[in-house]
Protein backbone atom coordinates (compact mmCIF):
# COMPACT_ATOMS: atom_id res chain seq x y z
CA UNK A 1 0.00 0.00 0.00
CA UNK A 2 1.40 3.45 -1.05
CA UNK A 3 -1.22 5.18 1.81
CA UNK A 4 -2.66 4.43 4.92
CA UNK A 5 -5.29 6.58 6.65
CA UNK A 6 -8.17 6.20 8.91
CA UNK A 7 -11.76 6.74 8.31
CA UNK A 8 -13.77 9.49 9.75
CA UNK A 9 -16.32 9.95 12.49
CA UNK A 10 -19.74 7.90 10.94
CA UNK A 11 -21.45 11.43 11.04
CA UNK A 12 -23.26 13.33 7.99
CA UNK A 13 -20.81 16.14 8.28
CA UNK A 14 -17.82 13.56 6.92
CA UNK A 15 -19.46 12.21 3.99
CA UNK A 16 -18.29 13.17 0.71
CA UNK A 17 -20.20 13.61 -2.58
CA UNK A 18 -20.46 10.32 -2.90
CA UNK A 19 -22.08 9.46 0.57
CA UNK A 20 -18.81 8.12 1.56
CA UNK A 21 -17.19 8.39 4.64
CA UNK A 22 -13.96 10.90 4.21
CA UNK A 23 -10.67 9.80 5.47
CA UNK A 24 -9.28 12.21 7.89
CA UNK A 25 -5.95 13.78 6.84
CA UNK A 26 -5.40 13.97 10.81
CA UNK A 27 -2.50 11.13 10.37
CA UNK A 28 -1.54 9.86 6.79
CA UNK A 29 1.22 6.79 6.91
CA UNK A 30 2.76 7.02 3.46
CA UNK A 31 5.21 5.33 1.31
CA UNK A 32 8.22 7.31 1.05
CA UNK A 33 9.87 7.87 -2.48
CA UNK A 34 5.95 7.12 -4.45
CA UNK A 35 5.58 9.30 -7.01
CA UNK A 36 2.17 8.90 -6.60
CA UNK A 37 1.78 9.78 -3.45
CA UNK A 38 4.47 13.30 -3.54
CA UNK A 39 2.18 14.17 -6.43
CA UNK A 40 -0.91 13.72 -4.63
CA UNK A 41 0.29 15.94 -1.44
CA UNK A 42 1.65 18.24 -4.05
CA UNK A 43 -1.68 18.70 -5.86
CA UNK A 44 -3.44 18.41 -2.44
CA UNK A 45 -1.70 21.64 -1.53
CA UNK A 46 -2.40 23.16 -3.95
CA UNK A 47 -5.85 22.21 -5.10
CA UNK A 48 -7.64 25.87 -4.14
CA UNK A 49 -5.98 26.90 -6.75
CA UNK A 50 -5.56 24.14 -9.06
CA UNK A 51 -9.34 22.54 -9.63
CA UNK A 52 -12.08 24.29 -9.56
CA UNK A 53 -14.71 23.82 -7.21
CA UNK A 54 -12.02 23.06 -4.37
CA UNK A 55 -11.91 26.57 -3.00
CA UNK A 56 -14.65 25.95 -1.24
CA UNK A 57 -12.86 23.45 1.74
CA UNK A 58 -11.12 27.00 2.25
CA UNK A 59 -13.88 27.58 5.30
CA UNK A 60 -16.13 24.33 4.85
CA UNK A 61 -16.31 21.87 7.30
CA UNK A 62 -13.91 19.25 5.87
CA UNK A 63 -11.39 21.33 4.56
CA UNK A 64 -8.37 18.79 2.83
CA UNK A 65 -9.87 15.82 3.84
CA UNK A 66 -13.02 16.08 2.15
CA UNK A 67 -11.08 17.92 -0.32
CA UNK A 68 -8.77 14.98 -0.66
CA UNK A 69 -11.93 12.40 -0.93
CA UNK A 70 -13.73 14.30 -3.49
CA UNK A 71 -10.93 15.01 -5.79
CA UNK A 72 -7.44 12.89 -4.92
CA UNK A 73 -9.27 9.31 -3.14
CA UNK A 74 -10.12 7.97 -6.61
CA UNK A 75 -6.55 7.64 -7.60
CA UNK A 76 -5.97 4.96 -5.57
CA UNK A 77 -7.04 1.33 -5.93
CA UNK A 78 -8.78 0.70 -2.56
CA UNK A 79 -7.43 -2.16 0.17
CA UNK A 80 -4.43 -2.10 -2.73
CA UNK A 81 -2.39 1.69 -2.99
CA UNK A 82 -5.09 3.01 0.41
CA UNK A 83 -5.91 1.66 2.84
CA UNK A 84 -8.75 2.37 4.91
CA UNK A 85 -8.58 1.47 8.54
CA UNK A 86 -11.67 1.78 10.92
CA UNK A 87 -11.79 5.00 12.77
CA UNK A 88 -11.49 3.16 15.84
CA UNK A 89 -8.51 1.54 15.09
CA UNK A 90 -6.44 5.07 13.99
CA UNK A 91 -8.77 8.12 14.97
CA UNK A 92 -9.46 9.36 18.18
CA UNK A 93 -9.02 8.47 21.57
CA UNK A 94 -10.74 6.95 24.74
CA UNK A 95 -12.62 10.17 25.40
CA UNK A 96 -14.38 10.09 22.47
CA UNK A 97 -16.19 6.70 22.87
CA UNK A 98 -19.44 8.80 21.31
CA UNK A 99 -18.31 8.34 17.66
CA UNK A 100 -17.21 4.49 18.98
CA UNK A 101 -13.42 6.04 17.55
CA UNK A 102 -11.06 5.39 20.78
CA UNK A 103 -7.55 5.59 18.79
CA UNK A 104 -6.85 1.84 19.82
CA UNK A 105 -3.02 1.92 17.78
CA UNK A 106 -3.38 5.19 16.86
CA UNK A 107 -4.81 8.59 18.86
CA UNK A 108 -5.74 11.46 16.94
CA UNK A 109 -6.91 13.92 19.57
CA UNK A 110 -9.76 15.52 17.73
CA UNK A 111 -11.50 17.37 20.45
CA UNK A 112 -10.59 17.96 24.22
CA UNK A 113 -6.69 19.23 23.41
CA UNK A 114 -6.40 20.69 26.76
CA UNK A 115 -6.40 17.59 28.56
CA UNK A 116 -3.76 15.66 25.95
CA UNK A 117 -0.54 16.45 28.46
CA UNK A 118 -2.58 14.34 31.37
CA UNK A 119 -4.54 11.65 29.36
CA UNK A 120 -0.94 10.94 27.67
CA UNK A 121 0.99 10.55 31.02
CA UNK A 122 -1.57 8.07 31.63
CA UNK A 123 -1.13 5.83 28.77
CA UNK A 124 2.55 6.76 29.45
CA UNK A 125 2.42 4.90 33.37
CA UNK A 126 -0.05 2.23 32.02
CA UNK A 127 2.33 1.14 30.05
CA UNK A 128 5.44 1.15 31.90
CA UNK A 129 2.86 -1.06 34.37
CA UNK A 130 2.22 -3.56 31.89
CA UNK A 131 6.04 -3.86 30.68
CA UNK A 132 7.26 -3.92 34.43
CA UNK A 133 4.39 -6.44 35.48
CA UNK A 134 5.58 -9.16 32.87
CA UNK A 135 9.52 -8.54 33.58
CA UNK A 136 8.45 -9.35 37.07
CA UNK A 137 6.49 -12.35 35.76
CA UNK A 138 9.68 -13.57 33.80
CA UNK A 139 12.10 -12.95 36.95
CA UNK A 140 9.51 -14.79 39.36
CA UNK A 141 11.13 -17.90 40.82
CA UNK A 142 8.91 -20.52 41.26
CA UNK A 143 9.11 -24.38 42.52
CA UNK A 144 8.24 -27.10 41.42
CA UNK A 145 5.21 -28.87 42.00
CA UNK A 146 5.47 -31.78 44.42
CA UNK A 147 3.95 -34.64 46.80
CA UNK A 148 6.78 -35.04 47.89
CA UNK A 149 6.89 -34.56 51.67
CA UNK A 150 10.77 -34.62 52.01
CA UNK A 151 10.96 -32.38 48.82
CA UNK A 152 8.98 -29.36 50.30
CA UNK A 153 10.19 -29.70 53.84
CA UNK A 154 13.39 -29.44 51.89
CA UNK A 155 11.87 -26.62 50.08
CA UNK A 156 10.67 -24.70 53.03
CA UNK A 157 13.91 -24.43 54.89
CA UNK A 158 15.44 -22.52 51.94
Amino acid sequence: AQLLMSRDVNWTYARDTLGRTVLNTGVIALRLRSAKVTAMLRNLSECLTLIPGCDQWRHKWGHEQTAFSEYYRDAFIPDVELISVPCNEGLGYSGEAIFGCTGRYIAHVTTAKQTLSERYKQRLLDITMLMLEHKLFLSHVSYPATNDIHILDSLRRL
